[in-house]
This record gives C-alpha cells, structure tokens and sequence, in this order.
C-alpha cells in the first residue's frame, strides 16, 4: 500500500505514515533506514527516530538543507545496493 499524506497519517514531517510503515511490516523504527529526496522526508526521519536516512541527490551540494553526511546522498536509486554494501548494512 501506498502510504501518503492523505492516508490519515498526515503529511511528512509528520512521521506518524513512516510510523505506520513501521509497524504494518514489524519493523523497529531504531533499525529502519528512511530513503528520500526532500527536506519534509528527512523531518519525517527525524521524528520517527529511524536508524538512519539516505538522500537521492543528482548533487550532493544541492541536496535538500539536512544535517547528514555527504556520503550518505546517492545520485540514483539504482545506487542503493551498492551503498548499502559500503556501509555494511547488506552483504555482497
């Protein structure tokens, strides 16, 4: 399902959808990692308290104004794999 603003959840910052996203799939928000492109995704990261969040950013420069480390800011969602194999959070 998709999870939106208009799903009752409010929209992001507000991280009650990413929340809910949690605990429809039994997941502890402390070890969920938040992808997203935006600085209302970031908010919405912020305060669910998720393990980490990871920024699509064509430019690292021109990511959205959040407080992460370079890094973590992938230009292609294609790059995610090989991201998450870096930080050690997914086996080659």
């Amino acid at each position: 399902p998709v999870i939106g603003a208009d799903s009752g959840h409010g929209g992001k910052p507000d991280p009650r959808g990413l929340l809910h996203c949690c605990a429809m799939h039994g997941s502890d928000p402390a070890e969920t990692l938040m992808i997203g492109d935006t600085g209302a995704d970031y908010g919405a990261a912020v305060n669910a308290d998720v393990g980490g969040f990871i920024c699509i950013a064509d430019d690292p420069e021109q990511r959205p104004d959040m407080a992460i480390d370079v890094a973590d800011v992938i230009p292609r969602l294609s790059d995610l794999p090989d991201l998450l194999i870096r930080r050690g959070d997914m086996s080659g």
